[in-house]
């Protein structure tokens, strides 16, 4: 029996305290005794999916802060999943952690677990940047998480690290990339800072450096992670050879991936149609009613806006036929805006295969809004 991929997310939800930049489903944890109720949940949830025909690839938990959960009960959990749906031989398995919510035993435990890789939320090495971040960890907590994690023997280590932070200059931002290159994770999600609407900071808009000072700061930094090994291969992440993060490239890709706890997103296909899911937001309800939720098919044209939004976010590229796999449709109903995005130099054909241009990069937004449904389409 020939089984399909299907990339799984987990979220936990809770975290110590909610970062004035963060627009993640995150809820401050007030009752430690919820957590074991909240695997119940998950498996519950899962277990409303008919996934016989399906192999698990990659797995992500993400949240809130997953690393303030018992590795007994991740334990429990990836059991649980096993037992319903096989795992892929060495299939990735990634935990958040936050420095500020790290203890040694519980990253020995992940890793007795099956985690495998270990993405830590440092965000920034200087306790002033922290400070003006909100984030509960300082200076010393930062490299005290990338000396721990190392020392355990995790082999698969994600770094994260934002730029353009408020206050910060920009030899600031770059002695920060220099720091996270010198502990040589193998992959390093570097990004922007960006004022979400619904946090703090989209109301206060702390200052920070000019648009210009951040573009160059974004090139600078770019080179940097290439001449150290890191090249790009999605918009923010960066990874030496062979140590991208599949998960996340099997979301891009416009893979199937399955998501299970509060808020949690699905992407799932047939062969046929595709169908989105959506679980309720709050712990509270998601406890009460873990399959709560809502569900609806993708139509073709937003088929086509969500392939290409995700897929120009890689430097790989994609084919006709990877369009035609994941989008059902045929390659011509994509040909049109396609030939338009050529015009403006944003993509180009090599082989067969299209890619991104270095001016494409530079006006992502405005590539993908090309991809848009019209108000018109057919529906």
């Amino acid at each position: 029996m020939t089984r399909s991929a299907l990339a799984l997310y987990v979220h936990l939800p809770w975290c110590i305290r909610k970062c004035p930049y963060c627009d993640f489903n995150a809820h401050p944890l007030n009752n430690q005794d919820r957590q074991a109720p909240y695997i119940q949940a998950l498996l519950t949830d899962f277990k409303t999916h008919v996934l016989e025909d399906r192999i698990i690839t990659s797995i992500f938990f993400g949240g809130g802060t997953p690393s303030l959960f018992r590795p007994q009960l991740i334990q429990q959990l990836l059991d649980g999943i096993k037992a319903l749906v096989p795992f892929k031989d060495g299939l990735e398995i990634t935990l958040e952690a936050n420095p500020g919510a790290m203890d040694q035993s519980h990253l020995a435990g992940y890793l007795e677990a099956g985690v495998n890789r270990l993405s830590i939320g440092v965000q920034s090495f200087c306790s002033s940047s922290l400070k003006a971040l909100g984030r509960i960890h300082n200076q010393q907590d930062a490299h005290q998480a990338m000396t721990m994690a190392k020392q355990l023997g995790y082999q698969q280590i994600n770094l994260d690290i934002m730029f353009a932070l408020p206050g910060q200059s920009p030899q600031a931002a770059i002695d920060d990339l220099t720091t996270a290159i010198d502990y040589a994770p193998q992959h390093i999600s570097w990004y922007e800072l960006t004022y979400e609407k619904n946090t703090l900071f989209y109301i206060q808009k702390p200052k920070r450096m000019p648009d210009e000072a951040r573009f160059d700061l974004w090139l600078k930094g770019q080179k940097l992670l290439m001449q150290h090994g890191y090249p790009s291969y999605e918009v923010s992440a960066y990874a030496s050879y062979d140590n991208e993060c599949q998960h996340n490239k099997a979301v891009w890709q416009y893979q199937d991936y399955l998501g299970i706890g509060c808020g949690a997103h699905s992407k799932l296909s047939d062969g046929q149609q595709i169908t989105r899911m959506h679980r309720t937001r709050h712990p509270n309800a998601y406890l009460k009613n873990p399959t709560a939720g809502s569900c609806e098919q993708v139509h073709p044209q937003d088929r086509i806006f969500e392939f290409m939004l995700n897929c120009t976010r890689l430097t790989d590229g994609f084919s006709a036929r990877d369009f035609e796999n994941t989008t059902y449709l045929p390659f011509q109903s994509l040909e049109p805006r396609l030939l338009q995005a050529v015009q403006h130099q944003w993509i180009k054909n090599v082989d067969q295969l299209w890619t991104v241009t270095k001016t494409g990069r530079y006006f992502l937004n405005d590539l993908q809004t090309l991809f848009l449904p019209n108000k018109d389409d057919d529906r």
